[in-house]
């Protein structure tokens, strides 16, 4: 297990944040793996449904440690509008946010993170024919995914695992004031004009992607951009991942074994205890 700590780089007048992640993560313990949980069937039907209701899947690799991600999310885009630009087909996005206006782009901002990388592949914007290119993905198809953009509700950033295309598993956020959205959506959405970095941070106050790995090579990744320098951002949310892991690996530990029910309460009740102070 290791220790979330960012690497500040300073790029061509921005501020970038990276925080590769190893294999093994930051959690020594999660509920998903059965060589450290052994779950009857019935316990492990209830405690899936019920964290994956809270945002967390167990597919491609996804485990606990997504909140984490989820939590440098929120404490950035405290008091901001949160855009999502996904890869994926556009309905996809009523899975974590019904009735949700959403608008097809011709651009992201791609990264690519890979075991025995030191820091993420940077490949700035590009269509979805470039990015597939550029990437190591099996699937190259394009018939029923594009880029889309959409404004996400705070208490739903959470969510965003929930919406991935076969192996691609980013996502690009943009954080920023209201009356910049439209801006920022016409500067994705022009083919034969491709954007770069500084231009959609004069825009916004971060930007974030989020890579999580599955296999293939694939590890998670997070990079933030900024104009300006967000060190005491960046501290606070080492503090809160810091806290969550030691708060939630008591939690395990305390429950290990489920072999009760009552167990079984006690995890969801003091879950999203946990959740309800970091995220």
């Amino acid at each position: 297990m290791e220790l979330p700590k960012f690497i500040e780089k300073q790029i061509e007048g921005r501020f970038e944040y990276h925080l590769p992640i190893s294999y093994n993560r930051f959690l020594a313990q999660t509920i998903f793996d059965n060589s450290k949980f052994d779950l009857a069937d019935e316990i492990k039907d209830k405690l899936f449904s019920f964290i994956e209701k809270y945002n967390i899947s167990s597919y491609v690799g996804w485990d606990e440690n997504s909140i984490l991600y989820s939590l440098a999310l929120k404490t950035l885009a405290l008091n901001k509008k949160c855009l999502l630009v996904y890869f994926d087909k556009d309905s996809v996005i009523s899975e974590i946010q019904p009735n949700t206006s959403k608008v097809k782009v011709e651009w992201w901002n791609s990264i690519q993170f890979m075991d025995g990388d030191e820091l993420c592949q940077s490949f700035g914007f590009q269509t979805p024919e470039m990015f597939l290119k550029a990437v190591n993905y099996y699937n190259k198809d394009l018939s029923n995914r594009y880029f889309y953009v959409c404004e996400i509700e705070y208490e739903r950033i959470n969510k965003y695992t929930n919406i991935y295309n076969s192996d691609v598993t980013n996502w690009f956020f943009i954080l920023c004031e209201e009356q910049n959205i439209q801006s920022i959506i016409s500067t994705l959405s022009k083919k034969d004009e491709k954007p770069n970095v500084d231009k959609l941070l004069k825009l916004s106050s971060y930007t974030v992607n989020i890579q999580i790995g599955g296999d293939e090579g694939y590890l998670d990744y997070i990079l933030i951009q900024s104009k300006i320098n967000i060190d005491n951002l960046i501290q606070e949310i080492e503090i809160k991942q810091l806290k969550f892991i030691s708060e939630y690996q008591e939690l395990l530990k305390e429950c290990k074994p489920f072999d009760d029910e009552w167990k079984v309460y006690f995890y969801k009740e003091r879950y999203l205890e946990i959740i309800k102070n970091y995220c």
